[in-house]
């Protein structure tokens, strides 16, 4: 029953179900799933709209620093914490009240912002100083600066499992790892100069992505296991993983390809060729879909299980970014371009093409 032109037919359902207006330059996208809520970084008017994906409507829009670039979401708090780079400030939100609640100084260039869930813990790149600045999630206040070994911090990731902090490094080889007890560096294996970190909790690897290499990082001893080099034109960007799946996704927009990499064997799989840049990948973990954007207007629906295109969703925007919400299955695509979030309804294929009497009212 699973033909090649059915599922073409079936995947053709998903669709654009609103079209949300923000305001200038919004850079990043970010989600509090168990609240629903969706959060744009406009870097261009110094804001933060809140969007109620209950509604797909616009609650607030939040004034904050200057050039908001960076943000982080504790959803056991509910609270969003906006990095405003050359304000050196972070907002904290109450993503309840959608309301500032706190405005904490640091220095005058700030950057990547990540949260131990966890600990309750927020960590922030310090760039005039060249620190990791600790922040209390409970009161507010700066717990710690932590002195980085290295020159141009450009990327930050906790494991809440494990309590480590892992910075990466634009202009050096290292790679910082940090106590989150201590507060102290506690390994600095070199990995070359890189702009991404990533983290598979459940496998405890460390993926630091450099220009068009991946640098597989073992989180119990910091060593480097292996390098993983994705065919590229020239470099690849922020990668997802599935950690259900234990696969990597990256894309390379020069290329026009999507490389889908076996963790398990730290080998790659498949390259999907996608068409025009494809940009930032979600990937839905309960389904095994990724969804592609790409700047030629569609959103790429890739099938997780054997790495074929299952569909292209036009968006009528340029897309680069979003984020998907598994749970109501709604994926919310930024373009920057537009000044618009695309909110695209996706079917679940799996209980459709599981229901024969639903699957054929779909494809007739």
């Amino acid at each position: 029953m699973r033909t090649k032109r059915s599922i073409t037919r079936l995947s053709l359902r998903n669709r654009v179900i609103k079209t949300i207006p923000v305001e200038r330059n919004p850079s990043k996208i970010y989600l509090n799933e168990p609240l629903n809520r969706i959060y744009v970084l406009n870097t261009g008017s110094n804001t933060v709209t809140v969007i109620n994906g209950d509604t797909n409507r616009i609650i607030r829009t939040i004034s904050v620093g200057n050039n908001p670039f960076h943000a982080a979401v504790n959803p056991r708090t509910n609270r969003f914490y906006v990095s405003n780079t050359t304000s050196g400030t972070v907002s904290v939100i109450n993503s309840i009240t959608n309301r500032i609640i706190k405005t904490i100084k640091l220095s005058s260039s700030v950057g990547n912002i990540a949260v131990n869930p966890s600990t309750n813990r927020i960590y922030v790149i310090n760039r005039s100083s060249n620190t990791l600045v600790v922040i209390d999630g409970e009161t507010n206040k700066i717990m710690s600066k932590i002195p980085l070994v290295g020159i141009q911090p450009i990327s930050v990731a906790v494991n809440p499992l494990t309590n480590r902090i892992y910075v990466v490094f634009a202009n050096t080889g290292n790679l910082a790892v940090i106590d989150g007890k201590s507060n102290l560096i506690i390994a600095n294996p070199q990995t070359g100069p890189a702009f991404v970190v990533l983290i598979n909790t459940r496998t405890n690897r460390i993926y630091v992505v450099k220009d068009a290499d991946i640098i597989v990082v073992n989180g119990n001893t910091n060593r480097l296991i292996t390098v993983i080099s994705p065919p590229t034109l020239h470099e690849i960007i922020d990668p997802a993983l599935n950690e259900r799946t234990n696969r990597l996704y990256s894309a390379d927009p020069d290329g026009g390809t999507v490389s889908a990499v076996n963790l398990r064997t730290n080998r790659i799989i498949q390259t999907v060729r996608t068409g025009e840049s494809p940009a930032v990948i979600n990937v839905d973990p309960i389904r095994n879909l990724v969804y592609v954007p790409e700047f030629g207007g569609n959103v790429i629906v890739i099938n997780g299980a054997d790495n074929t295109i299952l569909t292209r969703i036009r968006t009528g925007v340029e897309p680069f970014n979003g984020v998907l919400n598994a749970r109501t299955n709604r994926l919310y695509v930024l373009s920057n371009r537009d000044r618009k979030v695309v909110v695209i309804q996706a079917y679940d294929y799996d209980f459709i093409l599981n229901q024969p009497q639903l699957f054929l009212s779909l494809t007739n």
